[in-house]
């Protein structure tokens, strides 16, 4: 459909994710991604790392290449920039870990992202 235009508001990231060729994300009535899904999967960089562990999350924080650390009921969520590493050290401080999956962000854990805390111009995808 050239020259046509649909907007599909919805609460539903998935399926905008799968159906917007454009997608704008608002934080407290600004604008802080407008851009293509593939752009903005693009711009949040990192993995997810989620198992259950017995180390604290003071621990998590300080391996390398992990960003943020996150509790989710009995797991912990680590977003890192060298999967390979992170799995190596968090192998080495437990090895009884269990549960482990490692995936990309969705767009709803970008989007928790992109409205985590008051808009700025600084961060914005576009």
């Amino acid at each position: 459909m050239k020259g046509k235009t649909i907007v599909l508001t919805t609460h539903y990231l998935e399926e905008a994710d799968n159906l917007a060729d454009k997608i704008m994300v608002m934080n407290a009535g600004k604008i802080v991604a407008d851009a293509a899904p593939d752009d903005i999967h693009n711009e949040v960089s990192g993995t997810i790392v989620r198992c259950q562990t017995s180390v604290l999350q003071d621990v998590l924080r300080k391996l390398s290449s992990v960003g943020t650390v996150s509790m989710s009921g009995r797991f912990s969520e680590l977003r890192t920039t060298l999967v390979n590493q992170t799995l190596t050290e968090l192998l080495g401080l437990d090895p009884k870990l269990s549960d482990l999956s490692v995936s990309q962000p969705k767009l709803e854990d970008i989007f928790s992202e992109l409205t985590a805390s008051a808009p700025s111009e600084k961060g914005q995808i576009k």
